[in-house]
């Protein structure tokens, strides 16, 4: 089972990471406001210390590993990744969030 409210969403957690591993843990920091921001059509005033835990991770790229030149960039190519990804996928999205509300857990085989 999943609870949508769960803490701990798996990040990508190795000694030596890719760009496109930061990229990843940066788009899973972000994918509730997005999602959400998606969804509803509005942007909502949630997801603070997600959004500021994927800033960190830009400012490391920028500063520290040089991977990029702004962290702004790295930010906003997550979040249009994640609202195209999210576009591509909406019916499955949203027989998903009906299954959440209504049972408040998706299981194995709402996922098929």
């Amino acid at each position: 089972k999943v609870n949508l409210l769960e803490e701990g969403v798996k990040k990508i957690n190795k000694v030596f990471l890719s760009f496109e591993e930061l990229q990843e843990n940066i788009k899973r920091e972000l994918s509730g406001s997005v999602g959400l921001e998606l969804i509803k059509n509005k942007k909502f005033a949630i997801g603070e210390d997600d959004i500021k835990r994927a800033e960190d991770i830009a400012v490391l790229m920028v500063e520290k590993y040089k991977m990029a030149k702004d962290s702004k960039d790295i930010i906003f190519n997550a979040q249009e990744s994640l609202k195209l990804e999210f576009s591509q996928n909406i019916e499955k999205i949203n027989r998903l969030k009906d299954i959440m509300l209504k049972n408040e857990v998706i299981t194995l085989d709402d996922l098929q």
